[in-house]
């Protein structure tokens, strides 16, 4: 009894560490100093961030440019937004605002 218990230890320990990872970090794309990390939301949406080293410097959960709190549908989606914004940090654009025309302009549906 006492092997099996140990045995699990480390299964939980495991199991309990992906569950708090839910909301983490699926996708890494990384443009000059900037690194974007492609997160899951709790709707199964998605999100990103945009880091300089380890440093969050935008965390965006939300697609950007639209009224509510609504996750983008697909991976892909916030992955070409994330780039975008990388893009306008490198040329110097801040804040890095994204509006419907270049969500669309993006092939982005929402």
């Amino acid at each position: 009894m006492k092997q099996k218990i140990l045995l699990l230890i480390p299964f939980l320990f495991c199991s309990s560490f992906l569950l708090a990872q839910k909301n983490e970090l699926v996708a890494d794309v990384k443009i000059d100093n900037y690194t974007s990390k492609t997160i899951i939301n709790g709707d199964s949406t998605y999100g990103y961030k945009v880091l300089v080293g380890n440093k969050v410097l935008i965390q965006q959960s939300n697609i950007p440019g639209i009224a509510g709190t609504k996750g983008f549908k697909r991976k892909a989606y916030a992955e070409k937004t994330a780039q975008l914004v990388i893009k306008k940090l490198s040329q110097g654009i801040m804040p890095p605002t994204i509006d419907v025309k270049e969500l669309e302009n993006l092939k982005i549906h929402f």
